[in-house]
Formats: C-alpha cells, structure tokens, sequence
C-alpha cells in the first residue's frame, strides 16, 4: 500500500469511528440508534408530590398519648426509609409515640415483633407486611387483644384492618406500562418482568403493567421470574439470566427500584441494547436516568404521603373519627 493509500484509509477509518460514536438525532428510530449512544446523561422530568387526602385530617388531637407499633417489611429500601421518616414526623405533630422495628423481610421476625408489641399494649399496630397471606395470623392476633390494625404499602389478605393506605398500584402499574409501550418501544418488542408475587402491592402493579400492555398486541412478555427478594443482589442474578435466555428482548421491568437497578447492571454488563423500567421514583434511580442507564422511566410512589396518612388514619379512629377502609395514593412518573 502506498503512503497515499495508506493515508486514506486511516482517514477513512477514523471518520467510520466518528461516525459511530456521534449521537444519533432526537427523533432517530430507536432500531437505528447504536447502543453506545443510549445511556447518554439527560434531564429528567418528575411528577409532583401529590398531598395527603383532607378526609384523613383528624379533627383534634388524643386526649392523651398514644403508642403506636410499627413492624416494616425492611429498612434497606429508600421507600421505607422515607415511610419511616414520615411516620415519625406526623407523630411529633400529633402527640404520638412510635415504636418503629425492621422485619428484614422474615416472616417469623415479623410475627414476634407483632408478639413482642401486644406484650407492650400499644394502642394501635402498622404493619407492612412481609407476606401478605401470612401476615394474616399477627392481625388475627391483634384482633383477639383488641388492638386496631393498620397496614401501609402492602395489604393483608386476612384479618379485621381498619384502614389501607398505599400507592394506587395498579394505576402505577398502568402509567408505566402505557410510557414504556407508547413511548419508548413504540408498540413492538419483546419484554421480560422481574416479578416478586407474594405481595398485593407487586400483584397490582403487575397486573396495571400487563393490562396497559395487552392492547399493544406487538409487545409479547416472554418471562415473567420471580425473584426471591426484591432487592439489588438478590435480583441481579435473575435479571441476568433474562438477558442470556432472551436475547431479543427489547425491555424489562423491574417491580421495585432494586430490581430495575438490578437489571440496568445487567444490561450494561452484557453490552446490550435493552431498555429498562422500574417502580417507586427513588432518587438513585432518578440519579441514575440523569446520569446516563438503561433505566429510562419509573412509576414514582410516594411514601412519604403514605407515611403521614397512615398516622393521621390512626390518630382519627384514636379520636372516634370516621376512617375510610382504604385510601390509595396516587403514583406519578418520572423519566428521560
């Protein structure tokens, strides 16, 4: 080759490579978008905070103070860790005493919480419960001592509950569905669903996702696992054998932020173009649309409405007040 030549294909050469890195215009079809180019940093956009139902607002505080158990499925979740801090704050506001313990996600450690906090004779109970047909024993338990039962973010399929306050799951679940169908796959693809079944709120939104994806009949949910706890170690091996099993797939969804980040580790790991949705709006997540991930959209819970509503239901029927059965907090989105 002469110098000559030699000369033009390093040209030619690094102009292709330029080529290839170079972002793609905004309104390229996402099959024609090179998958270096995706995961690019960007704004994002999310929904306000919506405000605590006024029908919830006591009209007075107790005549006395009031102590309340609280047995959360865990504490490694940024949702609890704001449904806790929520909790406290409407506490000190009402003149009520939170004993706060963290299940871990174990049933057992759960019921003798519920145990240990009956010994105590608290005034009420909040439970968010680590299975939802389980939990059924520990509300039938506080039903016997007479103690009322409430639950937050997850339900209890058994039991005397005199009030529910959690996301609008299913409508979330709608939201995201419609956004990653709509928006992002454009009504085409294949898609997996990291799924956690043993709890009402993941049953809902599941069932909201999969109802805003039937009316695309282009999409096609190849695999629905489920995984053994909805957090990022545990998901991750999960989302991983999604990617190796399904090499087309367009999209996952993970049911939590854990799971969503979970799979977004495994895309970039494996060098695909797959896109990712998740659910609960955290800022790590937010934080990591804004950086540049696979994940691209969430349905955004907000616990710490569900927090303030779940004291303000208790210190109602405390006073005698009136206290709907449930009271669902609407979710918002937030993405690229």
């Amino acid at each position: 080759m002469t110098p000559a030549s030699r000369l033009l294909a390093a040209t030619t050469l690094a102009l292709l490579l330029a080529g290839c890195s170079a972002p793609p215009p905004g309104n390229a079809p996402l099959t024609t978008e090179p998958a270096a180019s995706l995961w690019q940093p960007g704004e994002v956009k999310l929904d306000p905070e919506p405000a605590v139902p006024q029908e919830l607002l006591p009209g007075r505080k107790p005549d006395r103070r009031l102590v309340v158990g609280i047995s959360l499925m865990n504490r490694a979740h940024q949702f609890y860790k704001d449904l806790e801090a929520a909790m406290r704050e409407e506490a000190a506001r009402w003149n009520v005493e939170v004993r706060v313990q963290s299940a871990d996600f174990k049933l057992e450690v759960q019921r003798q919480q519920v145990q240990d906090f009956l010994a105590q004779k608290v005034d009420a109970l909040v439970i968010c419960p680590v299975d939802t047909k389980a939990v059924g024993t520990s509300v039938a338990d506080a039903n016997r001592a007479g103690v009322p039962v409430f639950t937050a973010d997850v339900a209890a399929a058994s039991g005397d509950v005199v009030c529910h306050i959690a996301s609008n799951n299913r409508q979330g679940g709608q939201l995201i569905g419609e956004h990653l169908a709509t928006k992002i796959l454009h009504g085409e693809g294949e898609i997996v669903i990291l799924d956690y079944p043993i709890v009402t709120s993941v049953q809902h939104r599941v069932k909201g996702f999969e109802d805003a994806i039937r009316k695309y009949p282009g999409i096609k949910i190849v695999e629905k696992p489920a995984v053994q706890v909805a957090e990022k170690t545990a998901a991750f091996p999960f989302a991983q054998n999604a990617v190796q099993a399904h090499p087309d797939i367009k999209a996952i969804f993970g049911i939590n932020d854990d799971t969503a980040l979970a799979a977004a580790q495994a895309v970039k790991a494996a060098g695909k173009r797959i896109f990712v949705v998740g659910f609960d709006g955290t800022p790590e997540a937010a934080a990591a649309m804004k950086q540049g991930s696979p994940l691209q959209a969430d349905a955004v819970q907000y616990p710490r409405v569900i927090g303030r509503a779940t004291l303000q239901a208790m210190v109602r029927h405390a006073n005698g007040e009136s206290v709907p059965r449930e009271v669902p907090i609407p979710c918002g989105l937030v993405a690229r």
